[in-house]
Order: structure tokens, then sequence, then C-alpha cells
């Protein structure tokens, strides 16, 4: 991989372009685009001197577009964006808002009311409740979208690796495998992959 000693601008992504023209910049600069995105990202999340939290905690999932279509069945506001070899990218955060999570509190920690795929810590909350948390929203998500709950699953920090197994597994492409035969129960939903 080599950096380009020409840089090639890119603001057509979010909120860049808005920002820019707001700032009355026709010819952005790297700088420009940085300081955009800056200023979104300040916008929309909270400032982690101020509020402990996880950051964007979940990715937006692709799928293929027989999900998508899916979804869009039920929610015809539902956005997506183009993502590689025909998929669908769906923002996480708006399943989460839907699920009902956005700005939920629940004692100690919750998700933030500016962008739902921020889990916040307001006071002591542990590791572990949060992590709960995450696993509470995924289980809403699967509830109210179904099929889209392993994908969302998938695309947190740890199982990503897991990615080819489920699809190739679910699709009848590999043959599924249990770590233990006493797993087989809990991990037939998922193709014999952890989801946690």
């Amino acid at each position: 991989f080599h950096l380009k000693k020409e840089a090639k601008i890119n603001s057509s992504y979010g909120a860049i372009e808005q920002v820019l023209t707001e700032k009355g910049i026709k010819n952005p600069t790297i700088k420009d685009i940085s300081d955009a995105v800056i200023s979104i990202r300040q916008s929309k999340l909270p400032n982690p001197n101020v509020l402990g939290n996880a950051g964007s905690f979940f990715k937006n999932p692709v799928v293929e577009i027989s999900v998508y279509n899916k979804i869009l069945s039920n929610y015809p506001d539902a956005p997506s964006y183009p993502a590689e070899n025909g998929k669908v990218k769906v923002p996480a955060g708006w399943l989460i808002e839907k699920a009902g999570w956005k700005g939920k509190k629940l004692g100690s920690h919750g998700v933030h009311d500016r962008q739902a795929l921020v889990l916040v810590n307001y006071g002591n909350a542990t590791g572990s409740q949060i992590w709960d948390l995450s696993s509470a929203i995924l289980e809403d998500v699967k509830n109210k979208f179904d099929d889209i709950i392993a994908l969302v699953a998938l695309y947190r920090p740890g199982p990503m690796d897991n990615i080819p197994q489920y699809i190739s597994c679910k699709h009848g492409q590999s043959k599924i495998k249990y770590p233990h035969p006493l797993l087989e129960s809990c991990l037939k939903e998922t193709f014999g992959v952890i989801i946690y």
C-alpha cells in the first residue's frame, strides 16, 4: 500500500458537502475535509472527556439486496448506501433507532441521544453492563428485523472473522461444523457460528 502524493478529494460522503457549503468552501483542501469530518463528529458524538462512551460500537451491516428489500417492504423510509458486489449497506444506527433504543438510559448506562451507534456510561457502569446493553439492543433488532441481526452481531468487535463461515454455511456452500456436539442446539440458528 502506498499513499499518493496527489490526493483525490471526496466530499460526497455523509454531510461533508453540506458543511463545506455552509462554510462557503467551493474548492476544499484535505484540511477542509478533515475539519468538516471533525465538525460533524463533534456535533453527533459525545466528548469522551465529558461523557464516557464506547464510540461507534456497531458497524453498518452490508447485506444482499434481497435482505434490504425485505426491510424496505416494511419500512419504505429505510436508508441504504451502495456497497461492493451489488450489495447494500444499511445504517446500523437507523436499525437501532427503529428498535427504540436511541436515547434510552438504563441507570448508569445507555444509548446516546444523538447517535444510536454510541453506547455511553453515565456513571459507574461496568464493561459487562455495556456489553449486556449491546446484546439487548441486538436482540431487539433481531425481533424487529429478523435475519439482519446476524450481520449486525457479526460486525461487532471480535466475531468479524466468522462472517465468511456464516454466509457460506447459511447458503449451503459449506458444511456446518459445531465446536462441540453439545453446542449444536444453541448454535443451529447461527449455522455453528458463535455470535455474542
